[in-house]
């Protein structure tokens, strides 16, 4: 589970802008997609602020080619493997990632701006193209003298159905979904779910408890039933270890949308006259 997306995300070397070259890539280029709930069309997901968060597409209706090549980012590889809360290297994009349509390369910058090439590889593919989605990529495949990272997206034949857009690389630190949720917080989960160490929301009183929560196979939309009116969801990037692109679900984070006030419930007992045996009341 990732616990901070957006502190998680790598400075340039120079600047503050994502491209160090560009044609056809605008901060406007991202397709019409689902968004989480509260959010516009094309919102960031993941708690991703906005104010903090370049975002470039090439969903912008022309027919040339583009292509994007990211300013190189700071990458200390040193201190993440000697810290095992660091595990990946994680991409998001939208769009359509197919084949070489989109690259990472690793370099070693010296102090003076020089930089010595290392390797590039193809993340790998996770589902829900073209919704937003995150490509873990492994730190052991980044050379352990890499200090520098940086991504290239070409579209070749950009149309309404083939466009990328992207963030800058993040490198989390994670944690366990125990470690997170705990056992305390109130959890929805979808039929066919099991976590037996969650506590599931729970009815009292005729009053369902709403949950803090929710472990679902679905990765956008409104919250389930009951909490739909009163909160707002958002999805925390979340993988399974040592098989990071396996869909093994979503946990999605409900906050108040509402400033309801907590309801009091009052409880009585009270004796009433009434048949006896098989009779009614």
């Amino acid at each position: 589970m990732e616990t901070d997306t957006a502190d998680s995300l790598l400075q340039p070397f120079i600047g503050s802008g994502l491209a160090a070259e560009n044609v056809g890539f605008t901060p406007n280029g991202v397709g019409d997609l689902p968004a989480e709930n509260g959010g516009g069309t094309g919102a960031l997901p993941f708690r991703l602020d906005p104010a903090r968060t370049p975002v470039l597409g090439s969903h912008t209706g022309g027919t040339q080619p583009a292509h994007l090549i990211s300013q190189w980012y700071r990458l200390d590889m040193t201190a993440a493997q000697q810290d095992p809360a660091y595990r990946v290297l994680v991409l998001t994009v939208a769009g359509r990632v197919d084949g070489e349509r989109l690259r990472v390369e690793f370099a070693d910058r010296a102090g003076d701006g020089t930089i010595r090439w290392l390797s590039e590889l193809v993340p790998p593919a996770a589902a829900g193209s073209p919704a937003w989605r995150n490509l873990p990529v492994a730190l052991d495949r980044i050379p352990a003298e890499a200090n520098a990272v940086r991504v290239i997206a070409t579209v070749a034949e950009p149309s309404g159905a083939q466009w990328v857009a992207l963030v800058p690389p993040r490198l989390p630190r994670l944690t366990t979904l125990q470690s997170l949720v705990g056992s305390d917080d109130p959890v929805h989960t979808d039929a066919g779910f099991a976590f037996p160490c969650q506590r599931p929301s729970g009815h009292r009183h005729g009053v369902a408890e709403l949950p803090v929560w929710w472990i679902t196979n679905e990765p956008d939309g409104a919250p389930p039933g009951w909490a739909a009116p009163l909160t707002r969801a958002h999805t925390l990037p979340a993988y399974l270890a040592h098989d990071w692109t396996r869909n093994w679900g979503h946990l999605r984070l409900l906050t108040p949308s509402t400033e309801a006030q907590t309801a009091t419930i009052q409880v009585a007992v009270e004796t009433v006259w009434g048949a006896t045996g098989y009779g009614t009341r």
